[in-house]
């Protein structure tokens, strides 16, 4: 199944339904999916970041990480 899912071009959301909490696991870490839900499918949690995978999407949106994909980081080293 996960090699099912795992063979598109589109990787938003998943969900995964089960009562097994080290399966869910396993099978949250083998999906291609930019957010995976355990036992649900209708929530947005505004500090974790919401993005996709392949074409579903370019960047993130929601908490800190939306921020990181509008600005660039610079490192600036100073010797007195």
């Amino acid at each position: 199944a996960v090699a099912r899912m795992n063979d598109s071009r589109l990787g938003l959301t998943a969900s995964i339904w089960s009562t097994d909490s080290e399966r869910c696991e396993r099978l949250a870490s083998e999906i291609n999916a930019g957010t995976i839900f355990r036992n649900r499918c209708d929530y947005i949690d505004p500090q974790l970041p919401w993005t996709g995978w392949n074409e579903s999407g370019i960047g993130s949106t929601l908490s800190r990480y939306g921020f990181f994909h509008l600005t660039r980081r610079k490192a600036i080293h100073f010797r007195d």
